[in-house]
């Protein structure tokens, strides 16, 4: 079942998704230029813990929550992202590697460059999330890495707050000059009785105390789908909400949005200015999404995106239109490649990540390409891996017992275990998941035993320590200068 938002939301920021990361997260006083919630909270707050409204009320259950004791699922463990050199050939850019606990949760993110002409990745940033004893959000931290000193210094930081088992406020830090977490951002939530979002309330940190900043009250229908939306600015010289936009949402039969309406407080009355439309195949299969603006007097084509299946098995492409010389004309097409191998709700997947969840198959390969002289031209491919995630009996342990060092390295480490691990497995992983070596570590001292690894061999670059003491297992990240 293909609902507009889960699919939308995905598909139309599957490219800007990892241009956009690093700058999402920093400071922002300028969010009256925002139209709407849905914009707004796109735009600054981490795609794994969005507020409900922005999906139909038959998608508040996600794939975020905990794995039970007995399942096995696919964990997408990293991303390699391949982008156009000079040469217009794609080559790997990016790779952005996903560690998860033993509950199925993603609890870090390594994000590396690849640079053309430069043989070892460059570290760019380092996000780790924590969860309470629900499994919800409860910090997520982001570190960016120092070249000069060649250390992660933090840069940002989320702390979510919950009331009566829903999100209640997102508080949001910067790391000053002080080396001390600042205050930046406050976005506060309030429900009705349904448990509905009514209003989303946006403040930012100045002089020690919060200053208003942006508003939406939101109403919904009887059966909790989202109605309009009406958003305000907080004016400094008047000390009083201004209203600036509203969006107004139309449904089919099936409860599909076929029209949302944006319209701006002009004077005393409302302007329209831009409209989206929406036609579906069947009861809820997207077909075509068509945004309008209005000029003057009438109204005026902007895009289309028209969207392909393979049956009823999953998306196959989108292809989207710009309005130019009084014609559709080719801009983008998204193509998108799985397995059969795996059903999609087998997968664990990332905090950050922000595709639907209408997937039929495990999504292996995205594509992005643009219309350029008659022909697409490639722009950038986003190759997904997987990798066995067992969680039956498996716990994770504390490092308290475990230690390496130094680290960084230049390859060569100890690790030192105490006495009362005996017999111990160790792994050594790379960036992209592949297992370089494994052995079986055995201490029948009653001290602890250390044992030296060697991967100059390798190279430069981030790799992994799996451990696993019996039902125990531990990773440890390792830098090798």
């Amino acid at each position: 079942m293909k609902k507009l938002f889960t699919i939308l939301i995905g598909s139309l920021l599957v490219i800007s998704v990892f241009a956009q990361q690093n700058k999402k997260h920093q400071s922002r006083t300028d969010d009256a230029h925002y139209k709407s919630v849905s914009e707004y909270v796109v735009q600054n707050l981490p795609d794994f813990w969005q507020p409900d409204y922005l999906f139909s009320n038959s998608h508040r259950a996600n794939n975020k929550t905990s794995l039970s004791s007995n399942e096995v699922k696919q964990a997408l463990d990293s991303i390699v992202v391949m982008g156009p050199t000079w040469t217009k050939d794609l080559s790997i850019t990016e790779v952005r590697h996903y560690t998860y606990d033993s509950r199925g949760l993603c609890t870090e993110i390594l994000i590396l460059d690849y640079e053309p002409e430069i043989v070892e990745p460059l570290p760019r940033t380092y996000e780790v999330l924590t969860y309470d004893n629900q499994d919800r959000p409860k910090e997520y931290i982001i570190y960016y890495w120092d070249m000069t000193n060649s250390v992660w210094e933090e840069n940002s930081k989320i702390e979510y707050v919950y009331s009566g088992g829903l999100i209640s406020e997102f508080i949001r830090y910067t790391w000053n000059d002080d080396n001390q977490w600042e205050l930046e951002m406050k976005d506060v939530m309030t429900y009705d009785a349904n448990n509905d979002m009514v209003l989303y309330v946006v403040s930012t940190w100045n002089d020690g105390d919060y200053v208003n900043s942006f508003k939406a009250e939101i109403s919904y229908y009887d059966n909790h789908y989202l109605k309009e939306e009406m958003n305000y600015v907080w004016v400094i010289s008047t000390e009083e909400w201004m209203l600036t936009s509203k969006e107004v949402y139309t449904y089919d039969a099936n409860w599909n949005v076929i029209l949302e309406m944006q319209s701006t407080w002009v004077g005393d009355e409302w302007k329209d200015v831009n409209k989206t439309e929406m036609t579906y195949e069947g009861d809820q299969l997207v077909l075509s999404v068509q945004s309008s603006n209005y000029s003057y007097t009438d109204w005026t084509f902007d895009y289309k995106d028209e969207y392909n299946y393979i049956g009823n098995d999953g998306l196959l492409n989108i292809i989207e239109y710009k309005w130019e010389y009084e014609s559709w004309q080719f801009f983008y097409k998204h193509e998108y490649s799985y397995t059969d191998a795996h059903m999609f709700d087998e997968s664990l997947l990332p905090f950050d990540w922000i595709y639907g969840h209408d997937f039929t198959y495990q999504l292996t390969k995205v594509s992005e390409s643009s219309w350029f002289s008659e022909g697409w031209t490639d722009n950038f491919q986003f190759l997904m891996y997987y990798s066995d995630k067992e969680v039956n009996a498996i716990h994770e342990m504390s490092l308290g017992g475990i230690s390496v060092y130094p680290n960084p390295n230049n390859g060569v480490f100890t690790l030192k275990i105490d006495n009362e691990y005996k017999n111990t497995d160790v792994a050594v992983i790379d960036i992209f998941g592949r297992l370089l070596s494994t052995e079986t570590i055995s201490n029948t001292q009653t001290a602890s035993i250390e044992k030296t690894f060697d991967l100059s061999a390798y190279g430069t670059g981030i790799y992994f320590l799996r451990i696993t003491q019996a039902d125990h297992e531990v990773y440890k990240k390792l830098v090798v200068q």
